[in-house]
């Protein structure tokens, strides 16, 4: 049997990500996105991911972090952030695991929305620092650049996209939560399927305002049928667009 503990994030983490999460890629060009991938040893030094060009901004929409546990791992975890020398975002946490002789390998994997701007010339880094020597960390990336002065797209009256955080916790049993943001007040469906994309459950289908906005599946379909443990899919539709997600229910 294995005991896990996720990663927790802190009421100030959560706060900026809650606050930022309603950036996204909508009426950017495509020409002006950016995006990467970096596999780093875990330590305590900041790893470059992006420099701002100059008469330029650069809006950090995504963040996603994993690194894959061992048997009898325990260690805090801290994300940061930085432009330049100053700290902008950061995460704190912990995890851990106990197992049997069936213990298979966890990735731990968290991903975050954060819509934070960058100005010109800024060095954009990050860092990852655990107790445990010696593990690697992946971290994927995305974001987009503008003339300098903007802020982010939506912010002169273009209608945001929907944004969508990972729903907590997850894996989950019974229940779980979704928290989600329109950038614009109108008709707004959240649907949940499964594996082969039947639909199994109606969480939101209606009118609802502008902002940010908070739901629990507890893991049954329409009928009230608890469902069976598996990969589940989260999607969100707006006029302005939509956004989905995975979720894992396990028993």
């Amino acid at each position: 049997m294995i005991s896990r503990q996720r990663i927790l994030v802190t009421a100030a983490a959560a706060g900026i990500l809650m606050a930022h999460g309603i950036s996204s890629f909508a009426q950017v060009n495509p020409a002006d996105m950016r995006s990467g991938s970096l596999r780093v040893l875990t330590g305590i030094t900041p790893v470059v991911i992006f420099t701002v060009p100059a008469g330029q901004v650069f809006v950090l929409t995504d963040i996603e972090w994993s690194t894959t546990a061992s048997a009898g791992d325990a260690s805090p975890v801290s994300l940061n952030l930085y432009g330049d020398t100053t700290e902008r975002w950061r995460m704190r946490g912990a995890y851990q695991y106990t197992a049997t002789s069936s213990f298979v390998p966890p990735v731990i994997q968290s991903h975050f929305s954060t819509g934070l701007v960058f100005n010109s010339g800024e060095v954009v880094s990050f860092e990852s620092g655990s107790q445990l020597a010696g593990h690697s960390y992946s971290l994927n990336w995305s974001g987009y650049i503008a003339p300098s002065g903007t802020s982010a797209v939506g912010d002169a009256g273009v209608p945001m996209a929907p944004a969508m955080q990972q729903n907590a916790p997850n894996p989950f049993n019974p229940e779980t939560r979704i928290n989600y943001a329109l950038g614009t007040a109108g008709v707004a469906q959240l649907r949940v399927f499964d594996s082969s994309g039947r639909l199994v459950r109606t969480l939101v289908d209606g009118q609802q305002e502008a902002g940010q906005h908070s739901v629990v599946w507890d893991g049954t379909n329409n009928n009230g049928t608890t469902l069976a443990s598996g990969v589940y899919f989260y999607e969100l539709n707006t006029d302005q667009g939509h956004a989905s997600r995975k979720a894992l229910m396990l028993k």
